[in-house]
């Protein structure tokens, strides 16, 4: 009975050290993962056109930076849909920050 008990402790050891070892991994991997999913769950899948559409906001001096991110992940991946980016103008100003009065322009469809 003892040298069962001892065996147990013993393999019950080992597999705590091992799940040790790989714990930063594998929550580095699940939080990757959740993040993924959580972006992918912002986007609209189109059937017809079988992409994904996203919507969003971004300041007027930071397009030429969002569309070279978008053609990098098109060249990574090796998708065969290149990216559409559609800007909408607006006079609408966004108030940020605390009292800091930062303005910025607010994409939102024109009537």
């Amino acid at each position: 009975m003892d040298v069962v008990l001892e065996t147990t402790r013993q393999h019950r050891r080992r597999m705590l050290q091992w799940v040790a070892q790989q714990w930063s991994y594998w929550r580095h991997t699940v939080s990757r993962e959740q993040a993924t999913l959580g972006t992918l769950n912002l986007l609209n899948f189109d059937i017809s056109r079988k992409v994904f559409v996203a919507e969003g906001w971004v300041a007027t001096r930071s397009l030429a930076e969002v569309r070279a991110a978008l053609r990098h992940a098109t060249l990574r991946t090796g998708s065969e849909t290149e990216p559409i980016l559609n800007v909408l103008e607006t006079t609408k100003v966004l108030r940020l920050g605390l009292g800091l009065g930062l303005g910025l322009g607010l994409a939102q469809p024109q009537p």
